[in-house]
């Protein structure tokens, strides 16, 4: 769901593109298009996709992952050794780069 949201143009790619940029299994995309259509979020006409009111989607998706995500996440605090600020930023930046985010 944040796939779409974050990149509205996937919508109307087939399920191995939004499964390759969600980086989440096939069948996670087929249940989550059809989630979205059941609640009403979704429709579908004339092969195409269509969000119908994307910021009842967003409210939706911020409550879900405050319900059902965020707790399931390890809190997890990080210390840096840096002189100031910019020395700061250039180190979490590398270490960022690094670990691909």
């Amino acid at each position: 769901m944040l796939a779409l949201l974050v990149e509205p143009q996937l919508l109307n790619e087939p399920y191995r593109v939004l499964a390759t940029r969600a980086d989440v299994a096939l069948g996670t995309v087929a249940g989550c298009i059809t989630d979205l259509q059941d609640r009403g979020f979704l429709v579908r006409a004339k092969n195409q996709r269509r969000i119908v009111d994307r910021p009842a989607l967003v409210a939706h998706w911020v409550q879900a992952y405050t319900d059902t995500l965020r707790p399931k996440l390890r809190e997890r605090r990080f210390q840096i050794r840096a002189e100031n600020k910019t020395q700061l930023w250039e180190r979490l930046e590398i270490c960022l780069d690094h670990a691909n985010i």
